[in-house]
């Protein structure tokens, strides 16, 4: 996780119609020791997920290391909650005399 740390910018592959589909993605988190991305469901990368859950990220460092990592996709409910709650936390709450906003 590390080395995904210190080179935020990973390539994100999955697959359509048989064919590799690979964009730069800049968000990751460990959670329980496993790899989560946010993926909105309106994206393409998102659909593509639907059909094909197999992806594959990659990224360098500076200095010409590399890293690449296969897996699965798999929602788990309960993280989307607790990463929820954390940005909940997180917020701060504005009031003025005719509305507020949170």
């Amino acid at each position: 996780m590390n080395f995904l740390k210190e080179n935020s910018t990973f390539y994100f592959a999955t697959v359509e119609d048989n064919k590799p589909r690979v964009r730069p993605f800049g968000f990751i988190m460990d959670y329980e020791g496993k790899l989560y991305f946010g993926i909105e469901k309106y994206k393409t990368s998102y659909k593509q997920l639907l059909v094909n859950p197999n992806i594959e990220i990659s990224t360098t460092s500076k200095v010409g290391k590399w890293i690449r990592i296969k897996g699965i996709e798999k929602t788990r409910y309960e993280f989307i909650s607790s990463l929820f709650i954390y940005y909940l936390s997180k917020m701060i709450v504005f009031h003025n005399a005719k509305n507020s906003l949170v």
